[in-house]
Protein backbone atom coordinates (compact mmCIF):
# COMPACT_ATOMS: atom_id res chain seq x y z
CA UNK A 1 0.00 0.00 0.00
CA UNK A 2 1.33 3.29 -0.86
CA UNK A 3 0.59 6.62 1.25
CA UNK A 4 1.33 9.47 -0.87
CA UNK A 5 1.00 13.27 -0.46
CA UNK A 6 0.50 14.64 -4.05
CA UNK A 7 0.69 18.30 -5.58
CA UNK A 8 -1.89 19.10 -8.71
CA UNK A 9 -0.97 22.04 -10.58
CA UNK A 10 -3.58 24.76 -13.08
CA UNK A 11 -1.28 25.08 -15.81
CA UNK A 12 -4.09 27.89 -16.89
CA UNK A 13 -4.10 29.91 -13.90
CA UNK A 14 -1.45 28.56 -11.79
CA UNK A 15 -3.56 27.48 -9.19
CA UNK A 16 -2.66 24.35 -6.80
CA UNK A 17 -4.22 21.38 -5.22
CA UNK A 18 -2.61 19.59 -2.36
CA UNK A 19 -4.03 15.99 -1.01
CA UNK A 20 -3.15 12.68 0.17
CA UNK A 21 -4.03 9.66 -1.48
CA UNK A 22 -3.95 5.92 -0.48
CA UNK A 23 -3.72 3.33 -2.73
CA UNK A 24 -2.44 0.17 -4.37
CA UNK A 25 -1.40 1.74 -7.24
CA UNK A 26 1.29 4.73 -7.02
CA UNK A 27 0.67 5.59 -10.46
CA UNK A 28 -3.19 6.29 -10.72
CA UNK A 29 -4.92 8.95 -12.00
CA UNK A 30 -6.18 9.82 -8.98
CA UNK A 31 -6.91 13.86 -8.90
CA UNK A 32 -8.38 14.00 -5.42
CA UNK A 33 -11.82 14.21 -4.47
CA UNK A 34 -12.14 18.29 -3.19
CA UNK A 35 -15.33 20.00 -4.33
CA UNK A 36 -13.36 22.58 -5.61
CA UNK A 37 -10.58 20.52 -7.50
CA UNK A 38 -13.39 18.73 -8.92
CA UNK A 39 -15.27 21.36 -10.29
CA UNK A 40 -11.47 23.13 -11.60
CA UNK A 41 -10.97 20.06 -13.91
CA UNK A 42 -14.58 20.08 -15.61
CA UNK A 43 -13.77 23.62 -16.12
CA UNK A 44 -10.24 23.45 -17.86
CA UNK A 45 -10.46 19.75 -18.62
CA UNK A 46 -7.96 17.36 -17.20
CA UNK A 47 -5.05 17.88 -19.77
CA UNK A 48 -4.27 21.68 -17.94
CA UNK A 49 -3.45 19.96 -14.41
CA UNK A 50 -0.34 18.27 -13.66
CA UNK A 51 0.20 15.44 -10.72
CA UNK A 52 3.73 15.40 -8.95
CA UNK A 53 3.86 13.01 -5.84
CA UNK A 54 5.58 15.24 -3.22
CA UNK A 55 5.98 12.72 -0.35
CA UNK A 56 5.50 8.72 -0.25
CA UNK A 57 5.12 8.00 3.26
CA UNK A 58 5.49 4.70 5.46
CA UNK A 59 2.06 5.20 7.28
CA UNK A 60 -1.60 6.42 6.86
CA UNK A 61 -0.85 8.75 9.83
CA UNK A 62 2.81 9.82 8.55
CA UNK A 63 1.32 10.79 5.55
CA UNK A 64 -1.28 13.27 7.22
CA UNK A 65 1.00 14.77 9.37
CA UNK A 66 3.15 15.86 6.14
CA UNK A 67 -0.23 17.27 4.81
CA UNK A 68 -0.82 19.03 7.65
CA UNK A 69 2.30 20.71 7.58
CA UNK A 70 1.74 22.04 4.57
CA UNK A 71 -2.00 22.90 4.12
CA UNK A 72 -2.42 25.20 7.14
CA UNK A 73 -4.44 27.98 7.67
CA UNK A 74 -2.37 30.38 6.30
CA UNK A 75 -2.09 28.26 2.87
CA UNK A 76 -5.77 27.62 2.24
CA UNK A 77 -6.21 31.39 2.87
CA UNK A 78 -4.05 32.12 -0.31
CA UNK A 79 -6.51 32.71 -3.89
CA UNK A 80 -3.84 30.65 -5.90
CA UNK A 81 -4.96 27.18 -3.71
CA UNK A 82 -7.91 25.08 -4.25
CA UNK A 83 -7.69 23.50 -0.63
CA UNK A 84 -10.61 24.72 1.44
CA UNK A 85 -9.81 22.59 4.69
CA UNK A 86 -6.21 22.27 6.88
CA UNK A 87 -4.44 18.82 5.87
CA UNK A 88 -4.47 16.18 8.60
CA UNK A 89 -7.63 15.72 9.24
CA UNK A 90 -9.04 13.06 6.63
CA UNK A 91 -11.29 15.47 5.12
CA UNK A 92 -13.53 15.87 8.73
CA UNK A 93 -12.66 19.63 10.16
CA UNK A 94 -15.23 21.92 10.09
CA UNK A 95 -14.78 24.15 7.45
CA UNK A 96 -13.61 27.80 8.23
CA UNK A 97 -14.74 31.23 7.24
CA UNK A 98 -12.24 31.34 4.38
CA UNK A 99 -13.02 27.76 2.79
CA UNK A 100 -17.15 28.93 3.21
CA UNK A 101 -15.84 31.81 0.97
CA UNK A 102 -14.04 29.58 -1.67
CA UNK A 103 -16.65 26.97 -1.71
CA UNK A 104 -19.31 29.83 -2.05
CA UNK A 105 -17.90 31.56 -4.57
CA UNK A 106 -16.79 28.50 -6.83
CA UNK A 107 -20.53 27.29 -6.06
CA UNK A 108 -21.91 30.70 -7.24
CA UNK A 109 -19.43 30.62 -10.43
CA UNK A 110 -20.97 27.17 -11.20
CA UNK A 111 -24.76 27.22 -10.55
CA UNK A 112 -24.96 30.71 -12.38
CA UNK A 113 -26.94 31.11 -15.75
CA UNK A 114 -26.77 28.12 -17.79
CA UNK A 115 -23.88 26.73 -15.83
CA UNK A 116 -26.96 25.43 -13.88
CA UNK A 117 -28.56 21.97 -14.81
CA UNK A 118 -32.03 22.95 -14.08
CA UNK A 119 -31.76 26.47 -16.33
CA UNK A 120 -34.72 27.51 -17.95
CA UNK A 121 -37.17 24.59 -16.85
CA UNK A 122 -39.48 23.98 -14.37
CA UNK A 123 -41.00 20.81 -12.73
CA UNK A 124 -45.00 20.05 -13.45
CA UNK A 125 -47.00 17.59 -11.51
CA UNK A 126 -50.02 15.07 -12.09
CA UNK A 127 -52.38 14.48 -10.02
CA UNK A 128 -53.89 11.64 -12.03
CA UNK A 129 -50.62 10.32 -12.83
CA UNK A 130 -48.79 10.61 -9.51
CA UNK A 131 -45.73 11.54 -10.40
CA UNK A 132 -43.64 14.95 -11.69
CA UNK A 133 -41.47 15.98 -14.51
CA UNK A 134 -38.89 18.86 -15.25
CA UNK A 135 -40.02 20.63 -18.69
CA UNK A 136 -38.60 23.62 -20.91
CA UNK A 137 -40.39 26.47 -19.12
CA UNK A 138 -42.12 27.71 -22.77
CA UNK A 139 -43.82 24.32 -22.23
CA UNK A 140 -45.43 25.07 -19.55
CA UNK A 141 -48.57 26.42 -21.10
CA UNK A 142 -49.10 23.34 -22.76
CA UNK A 143 -48.95 21.05 -20.00
CA UNK A 144 -51.20 23.32 -17.58
CA UNK A 145 -53.74 23.30 -20.65
CA UNK A 146 -53.52 19.30 -19.91
CA UNK A 147 -54.37 19.54 -16.09
CA UNK A 148 -50.55 19.42 -15.01
CA UNK A 149 -49.44 21.98 -11.80
CA UNK A 150 -46.83 24.07 -11.51
CA UNK A 151 -44.49 22.93 -8.82
CA UNK A 152 -42.85 19.40 -7.82
CA UNK A 153 -44.54 17.01 -5.30
CA UNK A 154 -41.52 14.66 -3.97
CA UNK A 155 -41.79 10.46 -3.64
CA UNK A 156 -44.36 9.48 -1.04
CA UNK A 157 -45.83 12.64 -0.25
CA UNK A 158 -49.59 12.34 -0.19
CA UNK A 159 -52.37 15.43 -1.20
CA UNK A 160 -54.58 17.30 0.40
CA UNK A 161 -58.06 15.48 0.94
CA UNK A 162 -60.04 18.75 0.59
CA UNK A 163 -58.29 21.18 -1.61
CA UNK A 164 -56.51 18.03 -3.82
CA UNK A 165 -53.70 19.97 -4.26
CA UNK A 166 -51.70 20.78 -0.94
CA UNK A 167 -49.06 18.30 -0.12
CA UNK A 168 -48.89 16.88 3.39
CA UNK A 169 -45.67 17.97 4.57
CA UNK A 170 -45.65 15.43 7.46
CA UNK A 171 -46.66 11.68 7.77
CA UNK A 172 -49.13 11.50 10.16
CA UNK A 173 -50.75 15.10 8.54
CA UNK A 174 -54.36 14.68 7.29
CA UNK A 175 -54.82 18.36 5.55
CA UNK A 176 -52.40 20.71 3.77
CA UNK A 177 -53.45 23.68 6.20
CA UNK A 178 -56.11 25.20 8.83
CA UNK A 179 -58.27 26.07 6.43
CA UNK A 180 -58.38 22.75 4.60
CA UNK A 181 -58.87 21.28 8.45
CA UNK A 182 -61.74 23.46 9.39
CA UNK A 183 -63.40 22.79 5.94
CA UNK A 184 -62.79 18.93 6.75
CA UNK A 185 -65.03 19.51 10.33
CA UNK A 186 -68.12 21.37 8.68
CA UNK A 187 -68.55 18.74 6.21
CA UNK A 188 -67.95 15.84 8.82
CA UNK A 189 -70.32 17.75 11.09
CA UNK A 190 -72.97 18.32 7.90
CA UNK A 191 -75.04 15.82 6.29
CA UNK A 192 -75.17 16.01 2.68
CA UNK A 193 -79.00 16.98 2.73
CA UNK A 194 -77.52 20.12 5.33
CA UNK A 195 -74.88 21.33 3.20
CA UNK A 196 -77.99 21.47 0.04
CA UNK A 197 -79.84 23.56 2.39
CA UNK A 198 -76.96 25.85 2.90
CA UNK A 199 -76.02 25.93 -0.41
CA UNK A 200 -79.76 27.38 -1.81
CA UNK A 201 -79.43 29.54 1.27
CA UNK A 202 -76.64 31.74 -0.26
CA UNK A 203 -77.51 31.29 -3.42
Amino acid sequence: MYYLVYKITNNVNGKIYIGVHKTKDRDDEYLGSGKIIIQAIKKYGIEHFIKEILYECSSSKDMYNREAKIVNKEFISRCDTYNVIVGGTGGWKKHTEESKRKIGKANSRHQKGSRNSHYGRCWVYSLEEKRSISIKKEELDEYLEKGWIKGRVVKNYKVCPICKVGRLKRLNAKYCSIKCSGESRIVDRLSIEDLKKLIKMYK
